[in-house]
């Protein structure tokens, strides 16, 4: 067995000379090159579908969002990714939204209900307008 086939099944053995079938003792080991390989791994995102939820009392362009109904929709986005909040946009894994606190720099991963269509380009507060998103994801989107 050669010294490369060797390292494959038992690469302490193979490094230290303890142990293994061969029994050989290694006084130095150089590895000439490293092959690199980068394997990208994509999985559809898929937003859930908070329109089935119990609507606020007001629902209409322009309306605020309700804190019982971001409550219900964070609940509902848990619920349908595993017990973990994920980005209705990306599928990144987000952090519980905390209250912001004067001094401390915001969270940028936490958890924002937000509008699809604006809520200042008449955006309705319906749940089937709203989607999670991450407070960067929030700030990047804009209302444009």
């Amino acid at each position: 067995m050669t010294l490369p086939q060797q390292f494959i099944r038992d690469p302490l053995s193979a490094v230290t000379g303890v142990g293994g079938p061969a029994g050989i003792v290694v006084e130095s080991l150089e590895i000439t090159s490293v092959a690199k390989t980068t394997v990208k791994i994509t999985e559809e995102v898929k937003a859930v579908d908070y329109s089935k939820l119990k609507e606020p009392n007001k629902v209409g362009p322009g309306l605020e969002t309700t804190r019982a109904q971001r409550a219900r929709i964070l609940e509902a986005n848990k619920k349908a990714n595993g017990d973990v909040l994920k980005s209705d946009k990306s599928g990144k894994i987000l952090d519980a939204p905390t209250q912001s606190k004067k001094g401390v720099p915001a969270n940028k991963n936490q958890a924002e209900v937000d509008h699809v269509d604006p809520k200042s380009k008449g955006g309705s507060n319906s749940n089937a307008n709203m989607q999670v998103l991450s407070k960067e994801e929030n700030i990047k989107k804009s209302n444009h």
